[in-house]
Parts: C-alpha cells; sequence; structure tokens
C-alpha cells in the first residue's frame, strides 16, 4: 500500500485565505499546479500549488490513474511524499479538488523513480605502522590517484629500532602509499608532528588537517603551513566546509570555529559534549547549506545533542527517542536524515517527532561513521571492521571482509570509490572498495 506524507511550506497566506466560505462566482477558475521535486528508489517528493482555491481542501492524489487517499491542505503550496514506491519505475501522477461543484485536476506529470546502486564491491584491506599504537583517524578522497589518511604511525628507524618521532600521515599518490610527516605547531611555537585527528580535501592544492598540538595545517600545492589556534580548549574531531573562506571545525567540549578565510570565531553551540561530526549539504527551498552536527562523550556517558548552525547560532534539534551516544550524521535536506552511534537512526523531515531505528537489526556494533553519494549509495562503518552499504532498497554488511581486531572511524565515498580507516590489533588499517 502506498503511503503518504505532507510538509507545508507556507507562502503569503493571511487570516482572509484561511476562511472556509466559497468565493463569489464568477472568477477565476481553480488552478492546480503538481511537480516533481525530487525522488528516491522508494518515494517521491510532488510540489502542489493551488491558485484561487478556497481552504482548506480535500485533495486527491492519482497514481498512475488510481486514487490513493484524500489530503487535507490548509496551505497553498505543499510538498506530499508518496512513499512504497520501487526502484527505476515509471509513475504518472495527478491531483484533483472538487469545489464549487465541479472537479480541478492537475495535468498528468511522469518521473522514473532512482535506480538501486550496486553491492558488488572488492576490498583491500593495508595495515601501516610498527610495534603498538598505529591508528588512523580520517580520511579525504581527492580521486582514485589522490588519497590522504591522518593518524599517528610509528616505523622503525635506520637502526632497526623503533623511530621516537611518529608520523601522522599516509598518502596515496596512483601508484603508492607513502607514510609522511606533516608539520604541526604547538602552543610554545615548536614544530614536530603531532597525531592527526581530521583532514578536509577541497582540492589537490587545498588540503586541511588539525592535531592533537591544537594546530591546523594548510596544504596550498607547494607547502604545508601550520599555525595553533588560540582560541582551541582541546583536539579537533572533524571538518566541514564550502571552501577554504567558510570552513568549519568541530572540537571537544562543544567548540565549534569558523575560518572565514582570514580568521578563526568561537561559535557559541551551548553544549559541552564532544562535537564528533560535522557535515553540509544544500537546501533546494533556502538556497544555502543547512550545516548539522552531532555532539556526545563516547565511553564518559549516555549525553547526546543533534545541533544545527543558521549563521552564529546554533538550536537544538529533537533527539527522542535516542537514548545513547552519536557520532555522526549524513543527510540530505528535506528529504533524509541519518544519525549513527549505538543505533542507526533516520527521519524523512525534521519536523517528525520520532527518529527510526528500523535498521538496528542490520549490525550490533557501535558505528562511527556515515557518509553517502547520494540516498542510493551510503556507507557506515564502525566496530570490529563494520561496513554497511545502502543500496536504496536494502542495506548490505561487508563484515566477512572487513572484519579487524579494532575498529574503523572515518570513511569517505567518492564515485564507486569508498575508503574506510581506523586501527586493528597493533596496525594503522586502511580498507579500500571498489565497485
Amino acid at each position: 500500500m502506498y503511503k503518504l506524507y505532507f510538509f507545508f511550506f507556507l507562502l503569503l497566506i493571511s487570516i482572509i485565505s484561511c476562511k472556509t466560505t466559497e468565493p463569489t462566482h464568477p472568477g477565476p477558475d481553480p488552478k492546480i499546479t503538481l511537480s516533481v521535486e525530487d525522488v528516491s528508489c522508494t518515494g517521491a517528493w510532488l510540489n502542489l500549488k493551488l491558485e484561487n482555491v478556497s481552504l482548506p481542501a480535500n485533495l486527491t492524489i492519482q497514481l498512475n490513474n488510481n486514487s490513493l487517499n484524500q489530503i487535507n491542505l490548509l496551505t497553498s503550496d505543499s510538498t506530499i511524499f508518496i512513499d512504497s514506491l520501487l526502484p527505476n519505475k515509471n509513475y504518472s501522477f495527478k491531483a484533483s479538488i472538487f469545489q464549487n461543484n465541479k472537479s480541478y485536476s492537475s495535468e498528468n506529470i511522469a518521473t522514473v523513480t532512482m535506480d538501486t546502486t550496486s553491492h558488488n564491491f572488492t576490498w583491500q584491506k593495508l595495515e601501516f605502522g610498527d610495534y603498538t599504537s598505529n591508528i588512523l583517524f580520517d580520511v579525504a578522497i581527492i580521486d582514485e590517484n589522490n588519497i590522504w589518511a591522518g593518524g599517528e604511525i610509528y616505523l622503525i628507524d635506520s637502526t632497526g629500532q623503533r623511530d621516537p618521532t611518529h608520523y601522522n600521515a599516509v598518502h596515496w599518490d596512483g601508484l603508492k602509499w607513502e607514510v609522511l610527516r606533516i608539520p604541526t605547531r604547538r602552543v610554545t611555537g615548536d614544530i614536530t608532528s603531532a597525531p592527526i585527528r581530521a583532514i578536509y580535501a577541497f582540492n589537490k592544492d587545498d588540503i586541511w588537517t588539525f592535531s592533537d598540538a591544537g594546530s591546523y595545517s594548510h596544504w596550498d600545492g607547494k607547502v604545508w603551513k601550520t599555525e595553533y589556534i588560540n582560541l582551541i580548549n582541546g583536539s579537533g574531531y572533524k571538518f566541514w566546509g564550502t571552501n577554504s573562506s567558510d570552513l568549519y571545525l568541530g572540537l571537544y567540549r562543544g567548540q565549534i570555529l569558523h575560518y572565514d578565510g582570514l580568521n578563526w570565531a568561537n561559535i557559541n553551540t551551548g553544549t559541552d559534549l564532544n562535537i564528533n561530526d560535522i557535515y553540509g549539504s544544500w537546501n533546494n527551498k533556502t538556497n544555502q547549506y543547512d550545516i548539522m552536527l552531532v555532539a556526545s562523550n563516547v565511553l564518559e556517558s549516555f549525553d547526546r545533542q543533534i545541533l544545527k548552525i543558521s549563521g552564529q547560532s546554533v538550536s537544538k534539534l529533537n533527539n527522542n527517542p535516542i537514548a545513547y551516544t552519536l557520532s555522526s550524521i549524513w543527510f540530505k535536506p528535506n528529504r533524509k536524515y541519518y544519525v549513527v552511534g549505538a543505533g542507526i537512526y533516520e527521519k524523512n523531515n525534521l519536523n517528525e517527532d520520532n527518529w527510526k531505528n528500523n535498521i538496528s537489526d542490520i549490525t550490533t556494533y557501535y558505528t562511527y561513521s556515515i557518509r553517502g553519494n547520494d540516498l542510493n549509495d551510503i556507507f557506515v562503518i564502525g566496530g570490529f571492521g563494520e561496513v554497511l552499504h545502502f543500496n536504496g532498497m536494502n542495506w548490505k554488511s561487508f563484515m566477512s571482509a572487513t572484519r579487524i581486531e579494532g575498529n574503523l572511524y572515518s570513511v569517505c565515498i567518492k564515485n564507486n570509490l569508498v575508503i574506510a580507516v581506523g586501527y586493528g590489533s597493533t596496525k594503522g588499517i586502511i580498507f579500500i572498495g571498489k565497485r
């Protein structure tokens, strides 16, 4: 059975427009304009505009010439979500109302739902480091021949002993993997190679990292520039931005920094929980980026927050009925929202009362990171090497190929390439998935 959900976007609705009295006739006939905003593999978002229609109004949606349930409309501009469709199928829609003793209909509109993506990935496992305490925290894909990961790697030196000065990054140049020391700066001004927690790349000549020393490092295509940030009060966990003059950094104990190309500025979040992830996505309705983050002190408490940045202000969003910690977020505005951690939760719209945990039986492991190409191509990674893929219709676990005695902390996906990083036993781990 098809399901209907509708979300209203108010235009200019006065008190007069809410009257239920019918307009005096003769007058302009009611007009209904129906269009397709977007589709997923199993749903379609329809935009409905009404003109010369007395509100409220009962509307009927026809799917492939079959009538669905009626909707009671209160506004002249609405978004209607039709669920329970099938992937890669042709559908037609028509909207009708009955007013002034006559029936009025929109034109028939046609669309094709998204196709599912393939679960057919092959996996390669790479290990980095000697002895113990080797770990990779974050990863960035520029293209298939330019991949960066940051962390803490120890190697044997020229004498055969453990090199006391660790490395903090690995890089793939299309031919080989190289272990590197990216310079970082301590509060004292000393240059070192502190462990890198966060890494973010806009292109091959614009790469950002943040280290445990409290400093950022920026690659401009020629050299690494590193500076200690005086504003910080602890480690940084994740970058997100639109360019190097609009860059956000999520940090320890609720701190968010924004870089405008010249200066870093604090944004008050209203929480003292660690900002574990930050993500932004373009909102076609508001013509700006929606920026959201999740905060928790994993292994310290069960507290969690889901936050949204608007300019310099941060608002707390509903996280019911989530009871435990959160580590990552990914979304497409007004379409789908996911948060992961102690469970995988989803919403179609932020106005919904509760987050759903319908896929909790997919994995019993803690999940640390989620990223996607689109609604039909999403990866989640986590404890013991768990790697999950959503193809728009169903989830698949690759645990048989990726199981480790450790955790995967970050995932990045670009086209048909996915990279997950973390640690296994004593090694820094990279899993490369190719479709």
